[in-house]
């Protein structure tokens, strides 16, 4: 978002953009309430919602340095995480739906003794040993371009991913702001994916 922002500043001068995040179900709300014109989120099925695909994010995984898992750099198997306990998002985040089926897929479990609130905060209690932090794409790999020392390591199955839509309201007198949005951050999200490229295969 950042980057989208500045770049959606640059083309729209008077253009003032508020960013809130919150679990999805809040959001949703908020959204069908009009206390918000669009929402990034998985894509809905709600009736009174229009869900505009935008792309797709690949699922990554980091843990503790001194983890065996932090040895390496090829993707992982779901195999791989047997018997480790996977972190994510508090239940009320769509991703924490999709953490809890690789987790019954990998034959292990998914902590509830540490949920995050945030990405940050997931990624934080795996760096401290509190079991395997699963990522989307965007946000693992920015860290791991932040800091060199921070492993992650794609998780190479056909459901460690997270579809990403903008969603806004049906009838919404914005619809065509809404989906010049999707087009630039589709644009952002191509540029972001070409740039890492060449370290993140």
């Amino acid at each position: 978002m950042p980057h989208a922002n500045r770049q959606l500043h640059q083309m729209y001068p008077t253009l003032r953009l508020a960013v809130r995040k919150g679990p999805t179900q809040q959001l949703l709300t908020l959204l069908k309430d009009g206390h918000l014109d669009a929402v990034i989120d998985t894509p809905t099925n709600e009736p009174d919602v229009i869900s505009h695909a935008l792309f797709t994010e690949t699922l990554w995984a980091c843990a503790a340095a001194d983890d065996p898992l932090s040895a390496g750099s090829a993707p992982l198997r779901l195999a791989d995480l047997a018997d480790k306990p996977l972190l994510s998002l508090s239940r009320e985040y769509r991703l924490a739906q999709i953490v809890d089926r690789l987790a019954e897929r990998a034959g292990t479990f998914v902590s509830r003794d540490y949920q995050g609130s945030s990405l940050d905060a997931v990624r934080q209690m795996a760096v401290m040993g509190a079991g395997v932090a699963v990522l989307p794409s965007l946000y693992a790999l920015a860290e791991a371009v932040r800091d060199p020392d921070f492993v992650v390591r794609r998780i190479d199955d056909a459901e460690a991913k997270h579809d990403i839509a903008l969603l806004w309201r049906r009838g919404s007198p914005l619809e065509s702001d809404c989906l010049q949005l999707a087009e630039h951050l589709v644009a952002v999200k191509s540029e972001i994916r070409a740039a890492r490229a060449e370290r993140f295969r």
